[in-house]
């Protein structure tokens, strides 16, 4: 798996929370069932692994190809082509890349 789980849609807290995009959970869903990055799956396959429905997947899955996050490889093959990023951000990394970008911690308070 990539590092993370999509556990709130089985919590139910999609529902009660009004902050969260049900579209952008299963979309993780979507995500998190190729389990590893060059994965190829068949559209059955993530439908058995994100338990949504095969419309579902398969709007999913056009949506996030033509975003550029999935790639269809074949006639029913996908591939995920984001790698989300396992924990926190790493500073360290921020700090020595672009310097306008900075972690939160080091930008100034104003007053």
């Amino acid at each position: 798996m990539f590092g993370f789980q999509c556990d709130v849609m089985k919590s139910g807290a999609v529902g009660r929370n009004p902050y969260l995009v049900k579209a952008v959970v299963h979309s993780c869903q979507v995500l998190v069932a190729f389990r590893s990055p060059l994965k190829t799956l068949t559209l059955h396959e993530i439908v058995a692994r994100s338990g949504l429905s095969k419309t579902m997947v398969f709007r999913l899955l056009y949506t996030l190809e033509k975003c550029g996050m999935v790639e269809k490889r074949e006639q029913k093959l996908y591939r995920a082509t984001v790698h989300p990023v396992k924990g926190s951000v790493n500073r360290s990394f921020l700090r020595s890349s672009d310097p306008a970008i900075r972690p939160t911690d080091s930008v100034p308070r104003q007053a």
